[in-house]
């Protein structure tokens, strides 16, 4: 039993020092210098852009130039970027390698690969954008005017800021997700594992939670908002001068409101009424946490 458990150790020794050793020369070898890939390309005709950034961050801003660029950094010298156009159609993918037994070992030892993706477009485009990552972040700031905005994530924080869609869709597994100054006419947001914050947003606003705060601030209140979560607190911030009809409930947790609701219904768990004339329906659910309705600052 001795001897096994020698034979053991010094097994794992050995693999350690090849890791460590063999590991630093393929790291080297492999990486080097960050290096900068770029490209330009017309719009011309597109109508829809597709973004595939796997495990890249990425960054999507406006430009006032009519031509649409992509940079790449990265350390990984076998990570590429293709473009290309079917139709009205052009996509963007970002191509990494398949992880194989070193790979692994060289980001246990040495860290992740630093790779990051900057796309500019032009703020003369109005068509659709799809955003699909992996595990890296994404932000999206200045874009407006787009007909649609399509983001999925499954792991990692998203970031969106003074942007305006008419149709504003967001797909997540976990990480924080936060949208400021974001104008649509209908936001729809599923979310296993979060935090979730908006920010001064307009437009109907739909979304479904697993895990994880939810604060919600209306810059103004013209649009329908529905919220169901399973684990944790709602927060719900609205101007002074909002008019609502409230339907909370919550199976564990409390309900309060700033505003003085003429209460339809009312018990620990429930709160059915209306603020001013009512006009606009505002639905919130949770399983197990408190439901909050705030004036805004």
């Amino acid at each position: 039993m001795r001897r096994l458990l020698g034979i053991i150790l010094i097994v794992m020794g050995v693999l350690v020092a090849v890791a460590t050793l063999g590991g630093t020369f393929l790291y080297q070898f492999m990486t080097g210098q960050e290096m900068i890939d770029s490209t330009s390309l017309s719009i011309d005709g597109i109508n829809q852009i597709e973004v595939d950034t796997r495990s890249s961050n990425v960054t999507l801003l406006a430009t006032d130039s009519d031509q649409i660029h992509v940079e790449l950094k990265t350390e990984d010298k076998r990570t590429k970027f293709n473009t290309y156009s079917h139709g009205d159609k052009l996509t963007i993918e970002v191509n990494q390698p398949r992880f194989q037994f070193w790979d692994h070992l060289i980001t246990w030892f040495m860290g992740e690969f630093h790779q990051e993706v900057q796309i500019a477009i032009p703020r003369s485009y109005h068509g659709e954008l799809v955003v699909d990552g992996s595990s890296g972040h994404i932000t999206v700031n200045d874009l407006q005017g787009l007909s649609r905005l399509l983001v999925d994530n499954s792991s990692g924080h998203v970031n969106i800021e003074n942007v305006e869609a008419d149709f504003f869709q967001f797909d997540g597994s976990s990480g924080h997700f936060t949208a400021r100054q974001l104008t649509t006419k209908q936001t729809e947001i599923d979310i296993s594992s979060g935090k979730v914050v908006l920010e001064k947003v307009t437009g109907q606003i739909r979304g479904n939670s697993s895990s994880g705060s939810i604060i919600i601030d209306v810059d103004r209140l013209d649009a329908p908002i529905r919220w169901a979560g399973s684990s944790g607190t709602i927060t719900l911030r609205l101007p002074e001068d909002a008019s609502f009809e409230l339907d909370a409930s919550t199976s564990s947790g409390s309900i309060h409101s700033d505003f003085p609701i003429q209460v339809n219904s009312q018990s620990n768990r429930q709160l059915r009424g209306t603020v001013g004339d009512g006009k606009v329906p505002i639905e919130l659910r949770v399983s197990s946490g408190s439901i909050k309705i705030e004036r805004s600052n």
